[in-house]
């Protein structure tokens, strides 16, 4: 289902080539990745019909990207091409699951 909705682009071999991952990051990433890309879609993606009168591919575009940022770190990223998280709907939940106060939303 997610694969239908996502196209998604990975940094070239030679780039990855570059950078060696320890099993254990590994392993959390094989749990952290696929939530942070269901956010992408749930949050960002919108309907094909919605991409098209945008001018945008009727799938999501993700891009994920890896880099070096110090010594042994690296700084995994991950972009979409969707409408972005709405400002009203996160106001109407927090109000409506009682976090935030109305008069102050």
């Amino acid at each position: 289902e997610l694969s239908r909705a996502v196209e998604v682009h990975l940094p070239d071999s030679a780039e990855l080539s570059h950078h060696r991952i320890d099993q254990r990051i590994l392993h959390l990433l094989s749990s952290a990745l696929p939530h942070a890309i269901r956010n992408a879609v749930d949050h960002g993606g919108e309907p094909a019909e919605v991409r098209g009168a945008a001018g945008k591919p009727e799938a999501l575009q993700l891009t994920l990207g890896l880099e070096r940022v110090e010594g042994e770190r690296l700084r995994i990223s991950i972009r979409d091409d969707g409408a972005g998280v709405s400002l009203e709907k996160v106001r109407a939940k927090a109000i409506e699951s009682r976090r935030v106060d109305p008069d102050r939303a």
